[in-house]
């Protein structure tokens, strides 16, 4: 299962190796967003769909079909979804540091534990006007982090 690690907390420690400690990793872009009176929404920016889609299944909940991020839309978590009766095709709007946000989403993924939005660096500077900046890695880790994390 990936985790989310936050660059200013991981440059923090300079112990800490990710490709020592992780099977695979992934540089992101990961914002705090807000929909509606939800304050705890993820999203994910990533500029490499093709690896995030190796550590996150997307995966429709009933067909079981595999979704695949492009730029063309936002993927959300099939939580998310239920709790705002989003479906695919619709376009939300959702708020991070003082910008708004608008996009279709085109898939809604199987997730029961958390709300999240994931998207391409694209998507992303086409709706907001500008390049994200790495602040986060999504990361696998490997038997060797498992042992530190101990």
């Amino acid at each position: 299962m990936p985790i989310i690690l936050r660059l200013d907390r991981v440059m923090a420690d300079r112990k800490i190796s990710l490709n020592e400690l992780s099977e695979k990793n992934l540089p992101i872009h990961i914002m705090s967003a807000s929909y509606e009176e939800l304050k705890n929404l993820s999203v994910v920016v990533t500029e490499e769909p093709d690896v995030l889609e190796e550590m996150v299944l997307f995966r429709d909940p009933e067909s079981e079909k595999i979704y695949e991020l492009s730029d063309d839309g936002i993927i959300i978590t099939q939580r998310f979804a239920e709790k705002y009766e989003i479906s695919a095709g619709d376009e939300i709007t959702f708020e991070s540091d003082e910008k708004e946000f608008t996009a279709k989403v085109s898939a809604v993924a199987e997730n029961y534990t958390a709300h999240f939005v994931y998207m391409t660096e694209s998507l992303y500077e086409k709706l907001c006007g500008e390049a994200p900046k790495t602040n986060g890695v999504f990361v696998i880790m490997s038997e060797n982090g498992e042992k530190a994390r101990e």
